[in-house]
């Protein structure tokens, strides 16, 4: 018997473990790697309409559950929400602005309510106000907005924000 990198031998150069003849066939267990995947929290853009359910609004109820998406892709961004998430709030109609911070309370899990089953819904609870709001014209006036979805494809309601994109939106509300 003897011992090479990939295990143990026979005197035939047979595997002792497996009968297989190849050095790479199959590693020790010291030699099998395992695989770590790295989550971190993702950014979100929310949009809803003031007159339906203002930020102001959503601060007193303290939560809400973030439902009623119907468009496939916002939908397919909404169940990809998980705990801890960041959200921009973003009032649509006469407003069109980023005006606070959420955070999501827990992952997306199927709308109780949708009798499909292909809705999700997500809860989420405000973190702050905005010091003031950041406006859409602003943010396409912006070129490094180019590429932002809220610019791009400007009715989806539940989008990815960047960790830089997030940064510029946030220095932007800072800036008198």
């Amino acid at each position: 018997m003897t011992m090479t990198s990939s295990g143990p031998r026979d005197d035939s150069g047979f595997c002792a473990d497996t009968g297989c003849k190849s050095d790479t066939a199959h590693a020790t267990r010291a030699e099998k790697r395992i695989d770590v995947i790295y989550t971190r929290a993702m950014n979100w853009l929310f949009k809803e309409e003031p007159t339906h359910y203002s930020y102001d609004a959503f601060t007193k109820d303290k939560k809400t559950v973030w439902s009623g998406v119907k468009n496939p892709v916002a939908q397919r961004n909404l169940r990809s929400v998980k705990k801890g998430d960041s959200v921009f709030y973003y009032h649509t109609g006469d407003e069109k602005a980023v005006v606070g911070i959420a955070k999501a309370a827990g992952d997306a899990y199927p709308d109780p309510n949708d009798k499909t089953g292909k809705s999700h819904v997500v809860d989420i609870v405000p973190v702050k106000k905005l010091s003031r709001p950041v406006t859409l014209k602003e943010i396409k006036a912006d070129p490094f907005f180019k590429d932002f979805d809220l610019v791009r494809i400007s009715r989806l309601s539940v989008m990815p924000v960047t960790d830089a994109q997030w940064a510029r939106i946030e220095k932007l509300a800072a800036q008198a």
